[in-house]
Parts: C-alpha cells; structure tokens; sequence
C-alpha cells in the first residue's frame, strides 16, 4: 500500500497517511474491525522495525523496505529442499524450484543488501514479536557478514 501511494503520489506518503488507507482499504474489501485493526498495528510494527534496521545499519538512513516476498521465495526454496530431503523431487527439480524463486525475486530488489532487509523483515514478522532476538539477530549477523566480507557472493555476484 505504500509504494503505490508513493508510486500514485510521487514521494512517500506520511505514516499516518498508510496506515489509514490500508485499514481502510481492508474495510471496503470487506474485513472486519479486528482485521482492520490487525492491519493498522502492521503497519505500525513496519515503521518500527525499519526504524530499528536503520539504526543496526540493515538499511540506509532514508531506506524502507519496499516488499517482503524474499522471505516468501526464502521459504520456497526451503520446501524444495526439505522436498529433496525427503525425497519427493529429484535434485533436478529441487534446482529448477529454487532458480525459479530466485528468477521471481530479482525484479522486487536492486541489490542483495535490499533483498535482505526484505527477508528479514518477512521473516521478524512472522516469528520475532519485535523481540529482536535470535530471529532478528542472527538475520541481522548473516547480513553483516555478507555486506563487510571480501569473499562474499554480494560483492562478488551481481544481485541482477
């Protein structure tokens, strides 16, 4: 909802701004109050954890997360190798699943460092409770990692 009220607009629209239109956006499409407060509360916890990222150096300081499918590609890749695990594809297939989910990915993000913060984002809203502990932390060490690392793919792979 923000990027196209940034996108209808051209700047980003202010917190409040979002957050009344996705609520009320859920309400026409017929959500009920509790729902609508859900999404409400979202859009506050974003705003809190992009806060919290800026200041740990996941993103820049004007940055925000534009979308969280890495998380759900993330996962896609995870099913195709629990899959091969357990022996429900072959490694052709459990390959051809996971250079599919990158395919899909590339478009949303404009480098690695974006597609991290969206896949720690996704992945702090499902699990974390904006506990910041070890779902965000160790996210938050593996990016570091990857951005400061002569070695790392990130510096060394193109992210498009």
């Amino acid at each position: 909802m923000r990027e196209a009220l940034r996108a209808r607009f051209g700047e980003l629209p202010p917190a409040e701004v979002w957050r009344e239109t996705a609520a009320g956006t859920a309400q026409d499409l017929g959500a009920g109050p509790e729902s609508v407060k859900g999404i409400e509360e979202l859009v506050r916890r974003v705003m809190r954890y992009e806060s919290r990222f800026r200041a740990d150096g996941l993103l820049p300081p004007e940055g925000r997360v534009t979308t969280t499918v890495a998380y759900d590609y993330g996962r896609a890749v995870n099913l195709a190798r629990w899959g091969l695990s357990a022996r429900f594809c072959t490694p052709h297939e459990a390959e051809q699943a996971t250079v599919h989910a990158g395919a899909l990915s590339k478009p949303a993000y404009r480098s690695w460092e974006e597609y991290s913060a969206g896949y720690i984002l996704g992945r702090v809203l499902r699990f974390d409770d904006e506990e910041y502990g070890p779902y965000y932390e160790t996210a938050l060490d593996a990016h570091r990692l990857l951005a400061q690392s002569e070695g790392s793919p990130w510096r060394n792979i193109p992210s498009r």
